[in-house]
């Protein structure tokens, strides 16, 4: 009876650890070119997820954000965790003197051009 009772406590006390674990996303540094500042960031929404990358530029004030371009995005396959199908950029560089290249952990890899925020995409990955 008392290895029983003890089983169960530690089955109990052991459960969290047994499911699955949202971890962070990845540190990313931040590109800063001409004045401003290039941050990974990301957003969850209820049918699928999306990279981005904040412009942001600091002035009197403080820091201030100028805009937000979508990198890409992608839809989450029902009754599946959606922790598990999440995709962050896992890389970020300047390419030349207006492009920024971008990679995900999929294997993308797009190209942000500075001068007009338009994104093209180099590879479509897996």
């Amino acid at each position: 009876m008392k290895k029983l009772f003890f089983c169960n406590i530690v089955f109990f006390l052991l459960q969290p650890l047994l499911f699955a674990k949202e971890f962070p996303p990845p540190e990313i540094p931040s590109i800063v070119h001409k004045g401003k500042e290039y941050r990974a960031s990301y957003r969850m929404g209820l049918y699928g997820g999306s990279g981005e990358v904040d412009v942001i530029e600091e002035s009197e004030d403080g820091m201030i954000r100028l805009s937000v371009i979508k990198i890409y995005s992608h839809l989450y396959i029902p009754f599946k965790e959606r922790v598990e199908q999440f995709v962050y950029i896992s890389k970020m560089e300047l390419a030349d003197d207006n492009t920024i290249r971008i990679y995900n952990e999929i294997g993308q890899v797009f190209d942000l051009n500075l001068t007009d925020n338009r994104v093209k995409i180099i590879s479509s990955g897996k």
